[in-house]
């Protein structure tokens, strides 16, 4: 056995010590992952506030469909978001980005088919939106929890871009593929 200067503390025992403490460190997020992981938060948050008020104001059953998967899918998102967090000792913002807070303000002001065409409008932009951060910000990742996180993320958000494009072209609004595209909350560019 290896004992160090007058301590007599086995090598072994040190070395066990430096990983546990550079194991611990590794639960620290980075800036990068501490951002992505609270707009994540955020952006769920606003998809859940925004499908219960959809379900609420809208009278297209489709359009009420639509708002019951962007509830169900984010709150778990939210909860997948959280639990990532949690060990990676993040505290999440709980309300969502004062953008968000604007447009259901806006929603809100709305109704029939004009709530129904901004909902969706907005759906398509903020989805698509989410999309390009988290294309934007995977690079800059070096945590594996949160990359997975985002990994998992991606195909939920891009399937509900599509979702909303149905959902538009059943509405008869104009149709916006892909999802390099974000689009004004209004629905013109």
């Amino acid at each position: 056995m290896i004992y160090t200067d007058s301590l007599k503390i086995p090598l072994v025992a040190i070395l066990a010590m430096a990983a546990g403490s550079y194991a611990g460190a590794s639960a620290m997020a980075g800036p990068e992952s501490q951002k992505v992981l609270g707009q994540l938060a955020q952006a769920s948050i606003a998809e859940v506030q925004l499908g219960h008020l959809a379900q609420a104001k809208s009278t297209n059953p489709v359009v009420k469909k639509f708002a019951g998967r962007m509830i169900e899918d984010h709150t778990a998102l939210l909860k997948d978001t959280q639990a990532v967090a949690s060990r990676q000792n993040v505290a999440l913002p709980t309300m969502p980005t004062a953008q968000d807070t604007a447009e259901m303000n806006r929603l809100r002001a709305l109704s029939g088919k004009n709530f129904d065409a901004a909902y969706i409008n907005y759906m398509l932009q903020d989805h698509r939106n989410d999309i390009n951060m988290l294309s934007g910000e995977k690079p800059a990742l070096h945590d594996r929890d949160v990359y997975s996180l985002v990994q998992r993320a991606q195909p939920i958000l891009e399937n509900h871009v599509r979702a909303a494009e149905n959902v538009a072209g059943e509405l008869g609004l104009p149709a916006r593929p892909g999802f390099n595209q974000p689009v004004h909350p209004s629905g013109t560019e």
